[in-house]
């Protein structure tokens, strides 16, 4: 099981490629007092009931690349809630500082991308053997992420279901969590860890 959820959380992650982000970026990032004040809240209690679900590949290179990430952290800090995921990722995936990843995607979440809110709560998981039950604030953001058509919601909602045993329900909750991971096709990450997960459930 531990296997599966590091190649769960893995597969969340960005591509490798995003360029580094100036320190000084991050340090404002995390400098941000509004925005750091917003990580003792749960993610599930943030998303707004509109959500945003298109993305744009001019965005991404711009938050990817070190030469314009104060632009896209301009943008993230006007309002613009897909800089601010981008930049998260770019973030998480080339530098060492996770708090500026968690103020980011938290930032993204509270501005209407459930993709933020999922991998801030994925990256609240904890790395014990101790899994967190289905009342817990992951477990309610992949809840909510899931029900706004995030892939990767509802692999992780399927997730710590199948791994919940105080409900016997759970077990079929999960497998439809897991079934909601394949809406955009078979080819989506989050869709083959959560054939994976649905096929371990079903043996």
């Amino acid at each position: 099981m531990r296997q599966l959820l590091l190649l769960l959380f893995w597969l969340a992650q960005p591509a490798a490629w995003a360029q580094a982000a100036p320190a000084s970026l991050v340090n404002e990032v995390n400098a941000n007092r509004d925005w750091t004040a917003d990580l003792a809240t749960c993610p599930a209690d943030l998303l707004p009931t509109t959500h945003a679900h298109e993305y744009r590949s001019d965005v991404r290179q711009q938050c990817e690349s070190a030469q314009s990430q104060a632009a896209c952290l301009a943008a993230c800090k006007a309002g613009e809630a897909e800089h601010c995921y981008w930049l998260g990722n770019a973030v998480q995936s080339a530098s060492d500082n996770e708090k500026a990843a968690d103020v980011l995607f938290q930032r993204a979440c509270r501005l209407g991308i459930p993709s933020g809110c999922t991998n801030r709560a994925t990256r609240m998981m904890p790395t014990s053997k101790d899994f967190p039950k289905a009342a817990s604030c992951p477990a309610r953001t992949f809840e909510r992420t899931c029900a706004a058509k995030d892939t990767w919601g509802c692999a992780m909602r399927g997730l710590i279901l199948s791994r919940d045993k105080s409900d016997p329900r759970n077990k079929e909750r999960a497998l439809e969590a897991l079934k909601k991971a394949c809406q955009f096709g078979e080819a989506d990450a989050a869709c083959r860890a959560a054939t994976s997960l649905r096929k371990e459930l079903q043996r």
